[in-house]
């Protein structure tokens, strides 16, 4: 069994980010494989922009006063390419944070149904122009793999 958010919720740090990645690269299918999706951002609310930035792009730890090299930032240099954050204005738990593959490896779709269109015509007494539109879409997801988050502790 395994899960894309801890057991108990936690708040942002190194320790707990580093713990998301080793949970997140260890995702595997229903015959035990390992997935090849590898995680390339922190998707995190208004509140913890400066503090993710801070960890994701510090050259050195910053939870430390011991001088100790970031190996976050050293494995976005490598064949890895986390080191992204995207701010996301519309996540209302100030302490919630995601880590995220590209979303070419999500398994999130979306559907248009009906591209959006419009109808027009001249109201006779008043000469307003009406105008009505329309469309229809479906979305959803078909896996959970490539994602992985939580709602802060």
């Amino acid at each position: 069994m395994q899960a894309n958010k801890p057991a108990t919720d936690v708040d942002f740090d190194i320790p707990n980010l580093q713990a998301a990645l080793v949970a997140f690269n260890t995702f595997t299918d229903d015959a035990g494989k390992l997935w090849n999706v590898e995680p390339t951002r922190v998707i995190c609310p208004p509140q913890l922009e400066f503090t993710v930035g801070e960890v994701l792009k510090s050259s050195m730890r910053s939870d430390t006063a011991e001088n100790a090299v970031n190996a976050l930032r050293h494995r976005a240099n490598g064949d890895s390419p986390f080191m992204n954050y995207l701010r996301w204005d519309y996540l209302t738990d100030p302490d919630a944070w995601f880590v995220a593959a590209d979303p070419d490896d999500l398994a999130l779709m979306f559907f248009h149904r009906e591209k959006f269109n419009t109808i027009s015509e001249r109201d006779f007494y008043t000469r307003a122009l009406l105008t009505g539109g329309w469309m229809r879409f479906s979305h959803g997801w078909f896996d959970w793999v490539g994602l992985w988050g939580t709602s802060g502790g």
